[in-house]
């Protein structure tokens, strides 16, 4: 704002609308602190997962919502066999993403989703998850978790009461 410039002059709204344009944030609240001060308070976008359309990269935050174009974000997952505008499938594999248990989801290589009742979860040394749909993601999470602890390198939790698996 500068030295000696009028408080009641300065148009939060605009600076709000300004800053908000930045693709990491989310919303931006800008008040005024008297006597001279100009507080603005930022919400960023967590970027949760990603996925690619041709070279495109698009990352998509915590609702499942393309926020930022060219970057894959680091400590983000990868949705494979997505379509660029299948915006349900894309949702659903945020959601099974976020549903994991941390250490789970650190392990987790990648989703495939070739559509929203379709998601296949990848895990190092070739374990696998089939979800089918995000649907009962809390319960297909521990069933996740407790799977990946048992031999065997796919398993199915689809039905997460009666996890199935395969050699």
């Amino acid at each position: 704002m500068g030295s000696g410039k009028n408080m009641l002059r300065v148009d939060t709204e605009q600076i709000a609308t300004k800053v908000a344009k930045v693709p990491w944030v989310k919303r931006a609240t800008v008040s005024r602190e008297w006597p001279s001060t100009v507080k603005v308070q930022v919400d960023e976008h967590q970027a949760v997962a990603y996925f690619r359309d041709g070279k495109d990269v698009s990352a998509v935050d915590e609702a499942g919502k393309v926020f930022l174009k060219g970057v894959a974000p680091e400590g983000a997952k990868e949705i494979t066999n997505v379509k660029a505008d299948d915006a349900k499938a894309v949702s659903a594999a945020v959601t099974a993403i976020t549903a994991l248990h941390p250490k789970v989801r650190e392990s987790l290589e990648r989703v495939e989703a070739k559509n929203a009742e379709s998601l296949v979860l990848r895990f190092p040394d070739g374990k696998s998850v089939t979800w089918g749909s995000a649907e009962r993601a809390d319960e297909k999470a521990e069933a996740t978790r407790v799977v990946l602890t048992q031999e065997g390198k796919k398993w199915n939790v689809s039905n997460p009461a009666m996890p199935s698996g395969r050699p």
